[in-house]
């Protein structure tokens, strides 16, 4: 493995930069639940670890999208605001990749062929061809070196 991925540290969620880019986050699920999500109606979702895939190309870029996802109250406008809002579901890590481009179905074929789950078909992906941009996952320091070398560079931040 890559010695510089190895180095990597986990800064705190407010260093998280103002740039675009795409992000990870890292969600730990911490009992059974069913919940209703928008438009994709009532889904369960089991104990356990799932990375959500997404893009912050708009003003404020990483950052402001971020900030978002930690608010508990907020108006639910995107699939993963019902998540976010649960007190049943924690941000437990945040892996962002500074980029103009939109990297986030790149990086949701990545953890899917990288022995990811779709666990609710369409989650954050209503605007393009993948299957979902929620994905269940057993090891999250695999699935980091997968894309640390597909991507290059990732930045990892998480709750000190």
């Amino acid at each position: 493995m890559n010695e510089s991925f190895k180095k990597q540290s986990c800064r705190p969620y407010e260093d998280v930069p103002k740039t675009k880019g795409t992000y990870l986050l890292f969600l730990e699920v911490k009992k059974d639940i069913t919940t209703s999500i928008g438009s994709l109606g009532l889904n369960r979702l089991k104990k356990g670890l799932y990375v959500y895939v997404g893009s912050a190309l708009g003003p404020g870029g990483l950052r402001a999208r971020i900030d978002r996802h930690l608010k508990r109250d907020k108006k639910l406008k995107w699939h993963i605001d019902y998540l976010t809002a649960n007190p049943n579901v924690e941000i437990r890590e945040i892996v962002v990749f500074k980029s103009k481009e939109k990297l986030e179905c790149l990086l949701s074929k990545t953890v899917l062929e990288n022995n990811g789950d779709v666990v609710i078909p369409k989650f954050g992906s209503t605007d393009c061809d993948c299957p979902s941009h929620l994905i269940k996952i057993d090891d999250k320091e695999k699935l980091k070196a997968v894309l640390w070398r597909l991507v290059g560079k990732l930045e990892v931040f998480c709750q000190k």
